[in-house]
């Protein structure tokens, strides 16, 4: 979707269907990849189809409603800041949910968001707002047309939304089985409802960063009714867990939205033909990608980011908007976008600066930076004065050598900085840029792991990108905007490399300037060739995320397996005559321990899916165990007498993660893998053991 500007002529699509049937053709089409989706694997077939399609239509209301009301809210900022812009709709956008996801994050801190009736009240207001414009000026949306390389992505948006109705823990490979959004991304929105705040945690270092999309899933979550205890959030089958994924696949789906305007916007600039097609090109793209469907489907924060930089992009175009305000609201929606993940500060912030000033006569740069920069650090005040409060470092935990390490040891920040920086040179980043990393321990003789580019998840748009660069830097025409995507790359393969630990998804911005990259390429094309050519290039990603899907959970019954039974099957025993030794250890402890225990977190740190009472800790965060160890390391007895007076009743141990921990380097030292077994041999009864050794479950004595 996009805003177009051909003549009326020009609606009237060349490739047989008109302008009027898009909205059908693509309707009938989404309903039919859906069910193709669903109906994947050994376990799919008609109760899948049926379950998804249920889950799509009812646990989408309050993320849908948090999406309008976002727009709703955009009405009056775009109005007051930037009220002559071309792209009005996709400023509005921006800036809304910039500001949604802004008031949910100052709710949440104030305390005020866990109170059900508030954290419903933001999206409502904005949803009335929006109905308010609607009804007062029609037109002003009449200009949003589908166009037809939207429908070579019908594939990838079936896998978005019947992926995002499986609980997580079970889908993609790529991410463990959506390891972070067990630890963090929705164990932290428990959390936050346990306590009554959003506010950073101590055994949860990633309760620092910025989590305004964090905050949005516990405002969920409230909204259907997981208040005052968290393992709400896992019951009536974890439908809060399935509305937090969806919201976030609405999101995505806003997100190749607001790149199709962005690419609109640069295509008018380079004289294309066609401008609103090669704009739904790139947002085709963007919404078939693979990676942007496999995160897109779970409860992360990465399209959040692609969104707010998407509609930068689109506010740094608009030359309507006066030079002030067009920094301004730039730097506000990169903020927003920060907000979401900090590593767009490397990846959005810079690109979208260029932008600026690439578009603009350098005597009016000045004008254009400053207000830029300082919309930029109003967006991320509530965090870094939350920060500052809670630890005394408003960034932590990055520059402790300036700030301060807050409640960590130097070693802890030493750790951390190791697991999140490549150790290699910059030769070995490039080489994993393009080939596998034979030292990676998920690397097998049959497998090899891609952490660059060439990860099956980016499909083929590294080459597709690479021709596109080529041909639009040989044309005239296109030349002076392939010359800044290709800057805007560079820059951000340079963050990759000097900045990040190398892994592949940490590219995702890259997804932008690559799909306006294919996008400007074709802006040279005839109206009909533009078509026929966008719905050929976005079958190719969206080809590559359908036969992924398919394989995902393959030897398991496959990826729709558990879509009907929800999270249920992670938490409860499948029969009531099953043998405590072959449930799940979640399950067992579920199931098994009185409702009182008090369960001890060793090794493992994803604990959502267990309803009783959880003391854990990251990695790189300090368990209590390990505080123990550290003061009485010759006292085992010691660390049992502390341990049960603070109620701990059972240890839970995930001895192969202690394995992976160990081997990686970024284990806490003090837990030494041999003094622990010592400590349970001697202090506690084994109760349950897994099958494969890997989790063990003991009773304190």
């Amino acid at each position: 979707m996009t805003d177009r500007a051909e003549p009326p002529a020009a609606t009237a699509d060349r490739a047989g269907i008109s302008a009027q049937w898009m909205p059908v053709a693509l309707g009938v089409g989404c309903l039919i990849s859906i069910v193709w989706a669903a109906g994947v694997g050994e376990a799919g077939g008609l109760p899948a189809i049926v379950s998804a399609i249920y889950l799509i239509l009812t646990a989408s209301v309050f993320p849908l409603a948090y999406i309008l009301g976002s727009i709703g809210l955009g009405v009056p900022i775009q109005r007051w800041l930037a009220p002559n812009a071309s792209h009005v709709w996709a400023i509005r956008t921006g800036l809304g949910l910039g500001a949604m996801l802004t008031v949910t994050q100052l709710l949440g801190m104030s305390g005020l968001l866990f109170a059900q009736p508030i954290a419903i009240a933001p999206p409502v207001v904005g949803v009335l707002l929006l109905a308010h414009r609607l009804v007062n000026t029609k037109s002003e949306y009449a200009k949003l047309r589908p166009s037809l390389p939207w429908l070579g992505s019908l594939p990838a948006v079936g896998v978005l939304l019947v992926a995002a109705c499986s609980p997580p823990g079970w889908l993609w490979a790529s991410e463990a089985g959506g390891y972070d959004v067990l630890s963090y991304h929705l164990q932290l929105p428990r959390d936050w409802i346990g306590m009554g705040k959003v506010w950073p945690v101590e055994h949860n270092v990633y309760s620092y960063l910025p989590g305004y999309m964090e905050a949005a899933f516990a405002q969920v979550a409230v909204v259907l009714g997981a208040g005052g205890a968290p393992t709400t959030m896992i019951e009536a089958e974890g439908a809060p867990l399935i509305a937090s994924q969806l919201l976030h696949a609405w999101i995505t789906i806003v997100a190749a939205m607001l790149t199709a305007s962005a690419g609109t916007s640069l295509c008018r600039r380079v004289g294309a033909k066609a401008p609103s097609v090669c704009g739904a090109l790139a947002g085709a793209i963007v919404l078939a990608a693979p990676w942007s469907v496999v995160t897109g489907s779970m409860a992360y924060n990465e399209m959040g980011v692609i969104a707010l930089f998407s509609a930068a992009m689109v506010a740094a175009l608009e030359h309507r908007v006066r030079p002030m305000r067009r920094g301004l609201v730039s730097g506000v929606l990169v903020g927003a976008a920060c907000g979401c993940k900090p590593t767009a500060l490397l990846f959005a912030a810079p690109a979208v600066g260029l932008t600026l000033i690439w578009s603009t006569d350098r005597r009016l740069w000045f004008r254009l930076i400053w207000p830029a920069c300082a919309g930029g650090l109003i967006m991320l005040l509530p965090w870094l004065l939350r920060n500052l409060m809670a630890g005394g470092n408003p960034v932590f935990p990055q520059l402790t050598g300036v700030f301060g390490t807050a409640h960590w040891s130097a070693e802890q920040a030493a750790r951390y900085k190791a697991g999140h920086t490549f150790g290699g040179s910059v030769f070995d980043a490039l080489r994993l840029l393009v080939l596998p990393d034979p030292n990676d321990p998920a690397s097998t003789s049959t497998r090899t792991v891609h952490r660059g580019l060439m990860h099956q998840q980016w499909s083929l748009l590294a080459p597709m990108t690479l021709v596109a660069l080529v041909a639009g830097g040989l044309l005239r025409a296109t030349r002076r905007y392939t010359v800044l995507l290709v800057v805007i790359l560079l820059i951000q393969l340079t963050a990759w490399i000097a900045l990040t630990h190398v892994q592949s998804r940490f590219l995702m911005p890259m997804l932008v300037p690559m799909a306006l990259a294919v996008a400007v390429s074709t802006s040279q094309l005839k109206h009909s060739a533009a078509r026929v050519a966008g719905v050929g290039l976005v079958l190719i990603p969206a080809i590559t995320t359908a036969v992924i899907f398919t394989r995902e959970q393959s030897s398991y019954g496959g990826p729709n397996m558990v879509t009907v039974f929800g999270a249920s099957q992670f938490t409860t025993p499948v029969s009531a005559d099953q043998d405590p030794q072959d449930m799940p250890p979640a399950v067992f402890i579920n199931a098994q321990l009185p409702p009182e225990a008090k369960v001890l977190m060793v090794g493992g740190a994803a604990p959502l899916y267990i309803d009783r009472e959880i003391v854990y800790a990251t990695t790189w965060d300090k368990l209590e165990l390990a505080k123990l160890m550290d003061r009485e390391p010759e006292n085992p007895g010691g660390w049992t007498r502390a341990l049960n007076g603070q109620g701990v009743t059972h240890v839970y141990m995930d001895a192969g993660e202690i394995e992976r921990l160990s081997g990686s380097g970024w284990f806490d030292p003090v837990l030494d893998p041999e003094s622990i077994a010592r400590w349970l041999s001697e202090e506690a009864v084994l109760i349950y053991r897994e099958p494969s050794g890997r989790h063990l479950i003991f009773e304190m004595k």
